[in-house]
């Protein structure tokens, strides 16, 4: 870490600590409707993103801000914040560069930080929002003869400041030919109109602007299109630790001061990696403070700072969580004026000539883009793994490119190789914890059969679910389908599905008996049906139509994945959960381990890394899996342990909650509150949600939005009470809840909730 990130880091999570430091005492007890006394709207990401967030009316938005700047302010002494003043020093080659600026240029500036990188030469430059034109001027410079900027602004008067001195700062104080610059009125969200590519920059800077946009998506959308492969999007601007009210996102002086329209942090990470710039990086943090008075007490706790972001454009390369592929990153020393180390964001400082392990993402960012000249990137590992990518992974060609030869040799194994588990040559179908009384209980009573002849990795079944309509994915002998059969009672309903007939003969033999003899039922509550869990329409499943979806040990066997998902996602009514085990991988398999008879049989060909599982969840909308058990799988056979190499493959039981609009992909703090009644038989005393929420029965806990609406607006909702509502936004969620289990490994996995933010 390179000095100085360590304390910008601290300023940035202090704020947040102190929020929960300050509230925590009372917010746990607070026996109200709502934790706060006058609740303010909360703003939804669509909302943040778009003309709403300051104003409806769009036009009258840039009008506020052209006017600001146009006449309101005449020199940065009138500012009422430290909006414009809150970034470190500058490199020395930028601060040179600074200098010979025309004053009237500098003294005509609004900006919150450094957003020029050094080592430009050549390049293509584009300034959003350039205003008088103080970062053209010194990009001109860097770029050299060679190289060319281009400013883009909408408000007349500031450029006319930058173009009145463009030619003769060429011309006499670069000793240019020409000049290198060109200044154009247009509105950034709309680059086309402005006469701007697909392309046609290798470099976009910004300078404390995009949060005066009323439509930040478009905005960095259309940076995302202007930018040649390999580009960087390099700025810094306004950003805020929680969501605005109305009445901040609509004040005039504080959208002038660059506050107003400053958006959460985790918000526009959110958007950046939905436009395309997969993994933000973080160069540099300062908090803004806020001198006026009156501004202070509108804005109350709300903290704001001025960011430097990098965003780079390698299409297919970056991923939004960084991966690890051996590779080493070396820096040349060859930027000019940084001879000695060069400060990629605040976590990466490359020391010249020395070798650093990087990630994927990094890899990609020092090597194929413009800095790639400067770099070296090699690979240490002497047979290298091909990388497989998420749509190849979640698709037919992960298992083989013949999808029905997958399915067959499934099939096989299952309908004729296996016997029973002990011909099992891993511990693939041990590797779980006992279930809970309950569940025991049910399975001490299904037929002796349909044990022998299940084959699965954990415990899918929750308890509590009296009266639900559950569905089975590859239910093969039946043996959860009996268990959940018991746990519905008569009123609820099972369905079970699987494509093996040796299987559902013997999941069919048993159950009319096992219902009226051993369950005391009047009629049969299993249906089973052939067919396979990609095409649950097929099966005659039709939209919404269970409330809680099992699986044990199946999609990993699936040859599309993605499809899967998406119908068990369709088939689930809205508040219902997909409540599963399966087998997983700590790294992405090579084609030989992916294409193997006996490991996609063992249920290991096809374990999905962790991190592409939980992509693969939040595409289809399931946005927080939650893990509940996890437990790692033993290779019994040799020639499969050697095959697999050093790759760990893990039982682990996930959850994932449907209720649509309420459920995000990192964990928000909107001061809630939930308690736990009790009331679900068999758990008198607790309830663990997840490896991370245990629920002690009567105690309140500081729940995030996502688990208010986990445990509120679910199948779970009668036995538990949530206090609160999405009023208030506090920023990103801070746990100190007690936790289902202590496991170093549970924690180890990002995605879950409060185990980790975004990469940055």
């Amino acid at each position: 870490m390179l000095p100085g990130t360590q304390l910008t880091r601290r300023v940035c999570r202090s704020a947040v600590k102190q929020q929960v430091n300050n509230r925590g005492s009372w917010r746990i007890v607070v026996p109200s409707a709502a934790t706060m006394a006058a609740p303010m709207e909360s703003a939804a990401l669509a909302e943040l993103t778009s003309a709403k967030q300051l104003g409806g009316d769009l036009a009258a938005v840039m009008e506020s801000v052209r006017e600001y700047y146009g006449e309101t302010l005449k020199s940065s002494g009138d500012l009422r914040t430290s909006a414009c003043t809150a970034c470190k020093p500058p490199p020395p080659a930028v601060r040179a560069a600074l200098g010979a600026v025309p004053q009237e240029v500098k003294e005509k500036f609004y900006g919150c930080g450094n957003p020029i990188p050094v080592g430009i030469e050549g390049l293509r430059v584009l300034d959003l929002g350039c205003g008088s034109g103080r970062d053209c001027y010194v990009a001109a410079r860097l770029v050299g003869e060679k190289g060319s900027v281009t400013g883009v602004d909408m408000t007349p008067s500031q450029l006319e400041v930058a173009t009145t001195h463009a030619e003769a700062y060429c011309r006499d104080t670069l000793g240019y030919a020409r000049s290198n610059m060109t200044f154009i009125q247009g509105e950034i969200e709309y680059l086309d109109r402005a006469g701007l590519k697909d392309g046609s920059a290798d470099l976009v800077i910004s300078n404390c602007v995009i949060n005066l946009s009323p439509d930040k998506a478009r905005v960095l959308s259309e940076s995302y299109r202007v930018l040649a492969d390999g580009g960087e999007m390099h700025f810094s601007d306004v950003y805020c630790d929680r969501r605005l009210p109305a009445a901040v996102r609509t004040h005039p002086v504080l959208l002038g001061e660059c506050l107003a329209g400053s958006l959460y942090i985790n918000d526009f990470i959110r958007l950046c990696r939905k436009v395309g710039f997969t993994d933000p990086r973080q160069l540099e943090c300062e908090e803004i403070i806020i001198h006026d008075p009156e501004l202070k007490e509108l804005v109350g706790e709300s903290r704001f700072y001025s960011i430097t972001y990098r965003l780079f454009k390698v299409p297919g390369q970056i991923e939004d969580l960084c991966e690890e592929y051996g590779q080493v990153a070396l820096y040349k020393g060859t930027i000019p004026g940084l001879p000695s180390a060069y400060d990629l964001d605040d976590h990466h400082r490359f020391v010249t000539n020395k070798p650093m392990l990087v990630c994927g993402n990094t890899a990609s960012m020092v090597g194929e883009t413009w800095l790639g000249p400067h770099f070296t990137v090699i690979a240490t590992m002497a047979a290298p793994v091909e990388s497989a990518a998420l749509a190849e992974l979640t698709s037919a060609t992960q298992l083989g490119e013949d999808l029905e030869a997958v399915r067959e040799s499934v099939r096989e194994y299952y309908g004729e190789t296996l016997k029973s588990s002990d011909d099992l040559r891993t511990s693939v179908c041990t590797a779980c914890k006992p279930p809970p009384p309950a569940v025991r209980a049910a399975l001490a009573a299904v037929p002796q059969e349909v044990k022998e002849k299940f084959y699965g990795c954990g415990n899918p079944i929750p308890v509590g679910i009296e009266g639900l309509r559950v569905l089975d994915l590859g239910c093969g002998s039946g043996r959860d389908s009996y268990v959940a059969a018991r746990l519905v009672g008569e009123k609820g309903s099972v369905t079970g599905v699987d494509m093996t007939p040796s299987q559902l003969e013997v999941a069919t033999t048993h159950a009319e008996a096992y219902c009226r003899d051993t369950l005391g039922y009047a009629r049969c509550n299993m249906t089973f049906i052939q067919g396979e869990i990609e095409y649950l329409d097929r099966a005659g499943l039709e939209d919404g139509s269970a409330d809680l979806i099992i699986s044990n040990c199946v999609i990993n066997l699936s040859p599309d994945k993605a499809r899967a998902l998406s119908d068990a996602y369709r088939v689930l009514a809205d508040g219902g959960e997909m409540h599963f085990s399966d087998v997983y991988c700590d790294r992405r398999l090579p084609a030989a381990v992916r294409t193997h008879p006996v490991l996609l049989g063992e249920c290991l060909a096809g374990s999905l890394y962790i991190n592409d599982f939980v992509r693969l969840c939040r595409k289809v909308g399931f946005m927080d899996p939650r893990q509940l058990e996890r437990e790692e799988i033993t290779i019994h056979d040799p020639e499969l342990k050697e095959l697999v190499g050093d790759a760990r493959f893990y039982g682990i039981t996930y959850r994932l909650f449907k209720v649509p609009g309420q459920i995000e992909d990192l964990c928000e703090d909107y001061g809630q509150v939930a308690l736990y009644k009790g009331t679900i038989p068999g758990l008198p005393n607790a309830y663990d949600l997840d490896v991370h929420t245990r629920f002690v029965t009567n105690k309140p806990m500081l729940v995030c939005g996502n688990t208010a609406s986990m445990v509120g607006e679910t199948w779970l909702a009668p036995h538990f009470t949530v206090i609160g509502d999405r009023a208030v936004h506090f920023g990103q969620f801070i746990s100190s809840a007690p936790t289902a289990t202590s496991s170093p490994a549970a924690s180890a996995v990002r995605g879950v909730c409060c185990a980790g933010g975004p990469c940055a």
